[in-house]
Formats: C-alpha cells, structure tokens, sequence
C-alpha cells in the first residue's frame, strides 16, 4: 500500500520514528518531507546523523522534499545529507527555497552531491526558489553534480522568480561534457509572469541539443521570443536530432508569430526538396508549440501527427508519399534524370 505524504517539521528523532513506525515492507512513504534538520539546539549531532543513515536504508521513501528556510543549521544539513547518500530507493527529490534570504543553496547542494551521483533510482529533481532569483554559481554546481550520474535524470524542474540567461548557460555548460547523460526533460517553464530566457539561454540550449548523445526529449521553457534567426538555428539543430520529442515555447501571448518562424520547422519535418530529402527529415519531433493557445498551422501540426507514430519508417515513408506520389506524375520530383535512377530503391519500398 502506498501512505500518505508524511510531514516533518520537528526533531530528528521525530522524524525518525516516523520511519521507523512504518517499516512493513508493503508499505510505501510517498514523499518525506523535511521543513528543517532539526530545531536548533534540540539534537544532538549523532542524532542527525542516524536519521540520514535511516533514510539511506530506508526502501519505503519514493519522494523527499528539502524545505529550505531560515533558522535552520547548515552544518546538521550537512550531517543529515552525509547519513543517507547511499539511499537506492528515492526516485524524486526537491529543494525548496522557503526565505528569500536564504543563501545556502550552493553548499546544500554540494552536501547532497553524492546522493545525487550515486542514485541510480533517481528519476526527477527538482530546485523551487519563489523568493530569490537562482544564481549562475548555485546552477553550475547542480548541473555539473548531475552531468556526472551513470544515467540521465527523466526530468529536471526549475521553479524560480526571476530568470537570468546564466542560469542556462551554466547548465548547457555542464552536460556538452557528458551528453548522454542530458535529463530526458527539462521544465523551466513554471515562473511568474515575465520571467523568461532571453536569446543567449535560448542559443545555448540549441548547442546542447547539436551536441552528439544528447539525450533529451522534451523542453518547456518560457521563451522571450524566437525570432527568424533563433528559428532557422534551431531547426538545424533538429535537423541532426532524432531524439528530442517536444518542444513548449511559452512566449508572452501579444507577440504574433511571423509565418516564416512556423515554415523553418516545418522544412525541417518534410523537406519537400526531394525525395531523399523529404525521407531523411525530422521523424522525432512530435509536439511543438510557441504558446498557450498552439495556434500551428494545419499542415505543420499534419507533420507532427505523423511523427507521433512509433514506426518511423513507415512515419518517411507515409510523408514521401504524400509529399511526391499523390497527384504528381513526375516521379523524378524535379531532379535530372540521372539523379532519378538513384531513386529506385527508395521508391521500391512502396
């Protein structure tokens, strides 16, 4: 059976006890969560540090949520980070920033490194900072303590107020060195109202993603605004690409998208070139959208429902079709004649 969360803000021997009372091997801690070590002055140091060596043995915990506020002891962060680095079992951890003056970010972050790297059970991570803009030193850190696990992350989330095009770069940064390793995921999306990436962030995404093993499948992220130039930059980036799945956008809703940004992307899924062409396009790319309402146009959204199918041959061969054999009698497409011969076996798969 699978518990309800439970809610820690008291001692650690509260809290371990809390495990301790639900150790039935069929039983499952959704999400442990911990507003703080401990309270000060109330454990003692050994104390903490038995709660971490709990949690690592602990095979019941699934989530476990961080709750970072003022007050609270850095050193027994520390302690408690130390006890449960060997944990195999938690699948999601978060860092929650609670104080806009909290300033302890980076060594946090640096106390749970190991645990992060060794985990091999660890699905998502999440950093939520609603008082305090994430600095570009606190994501470097971040970015290259995950870039070294033995496999990719399924999704990375970052929740702040304020965004900075560092903060983007410094991730990019840290997995062009290790790629194959690039979370699955990515959601930078969920900020308040006005707090996007600018072209820099954008850019450097788009090299992330030419970075050979990139092993990323979906990116949401608030977007300034992709003009014509970041648009023919990322459609040659996706042009070499055949893993990442979904693009999300979330520009701000005034700005009118030119017909010239939607015709990039949609060269890129059906080069109508010729036939060869139209056949080596993008087959991956199946969501994509610049805002909230989607608006696309229809055959751009045509070639994404294509794509969607988990059979990309018969997803290039089905564009191929559509694109050069249905009302064209010209087989050749427009290429010479000797070019034409070269097309044999591509037009025999029909």
């Amino acid at each position: 059976m699978e518990l309800e969360s439970i809610y820690f803000g008291g001692s650690s021997g509260e809290i371990f006890r809390g495990i301790k009372n639900n150790d039935d091997d069929d039983d499952v801690i959704a999400e442990l969560r911990i507003y703080q070590a401990s309270r000060e002055g109330e454990d003692a140091i050994d104390e903490i540090f038995s709660l971490g060596k709990a949690i690592e043995k602990s095979t019941q915990i699934r989530r476990l949520d961080i709750m970072l506020r003022k007050g609270y002891d850095l050193d027994r962060w520390r302690l408690l980070a130390e006890g449960m680095a060997g944990n195999q079992s938690i699948k999601e951890i978060k860092f929650s920033v609670l104080w806009h003056g909290f300033t302890g970010l980076a060594q946090m972050l640096q106390f749970f490194g190991p645990f992060l790297e060794r985990n091999p059970s660890l699905e998502v991570v999440n950093v939520t900072s609603h008082h305090r803009v994430l600095s570009g030193e606190e994501m470097k850190m971040l970015s290259a303590t995950l870039s070294r696990q033995s496999h990719p992350l399924g999704r990375f989330e970052l929740n702040c107020c304020i965004f900075d095009d560092e903060i983007i770069r410094e991730f990019a940064i840290a997995y062009m060195k290790n790629a194959s390793v690039t979370p699955k995921s990515i959601d930078f999306s969920s900020f308040i109202t006005g707090a996007f990436i600018g072209r820099e962030g954008l850019e450097c995404l788009i090299q992330l993603l030419e970075t050979p093993d990139c092993a990323m499948e979906q990116i949401a992220v608030n977007l300034e605004c992709l003009d014509a130039d970041l648009a023919k930059q990322l459609s040659k980036a996706l042009k070499k690409n055949n893993i990442l799945k979904s693009i999300s956008f979330n520009q701000t809703e005034h700005r009118r998208i030119c017909d010239s940004v939607y015709q990039e992307f949609n060269d890129v899924l059906c080069d109508k070139s010729n036939l060869i062409t139209t056949f080596d396009s993008n087959h991956t790319l199946e969501h994509f959208s610049l805002s909230k309402n989607n608006d696309i146009p229809t055959e751009l959204w045509c070639n994404l429902k294509l794509n969607s199918n988990s059979n990309k041959s018969l997803v290039a061969r089905r564009k191929v079709f559509v694109t050069h054999l249905v009302g064209d009698k010209n087989l050749g497409g427009g290429l010479e004649r000797n070019e034409s011969y070269s097309l044999g076996p591509y037009y025999f798969i029909f």
